[in-house]
């Protein structure tokens, strides 16, 4: 993953409390975007579902997210995903519990836009029992 440019700036107000402005800068990535979700127990972790966002210009927006299109174990874009994810989730340590990645696969490859400790938020969520 790429990491943000952040700059930060202090000043005082008038009754001496500090105050703070950051700005956090990403560059914008190019292409489609993945979720793959996953759970994992001492270590070992099972996928559970990978979809790619439904993401169209509309209402002057460049893009607009309609929803979400299931991707088959077993296309070659998802088996690319689900190893990249894996060694974030190895990487950040997550030995047990769900993760919710978002993935951009741009023309240089897989670039992890995030991780979250939870079950997926869309309807995937009534997949689970």
């Amino acid at each position: 993953a790429r990491a943000p440019q952040r700059a930060a700036s202090s000043q005082r107000d008038d009754a001496g409390v500090r105050a703070v402005d950051i700005v956090h800068r990403q560059e914008f990535l190019q292409g489609k975007e993945y979720v793959v979700d996953c759970v994992t127990r001492d270590g070992v972790h099972k996928t559970t579902f990978v979809w790619v966002y439904d993401k169209r210009e509309a209402n002057g927006g460049g893009f607009v997210y309609f929803g979400m299109i299931p991707v088959p174990s077993d296309d070659p874009v998802a088996k690319v995903l689900i190893d990249y994810t894996v060694g974030c989730i190895d990487a950040l340590a997550i030995a047990n519990g769900a993760t919710h990645n978002e993935i951009m696969m741009t023309k240089d490859g897989p670039c992890l836009v995030e991780v979250n400790c939870r079950v997926h938020g869309h309807s995937g969520s009534r997949l689970a029992p």
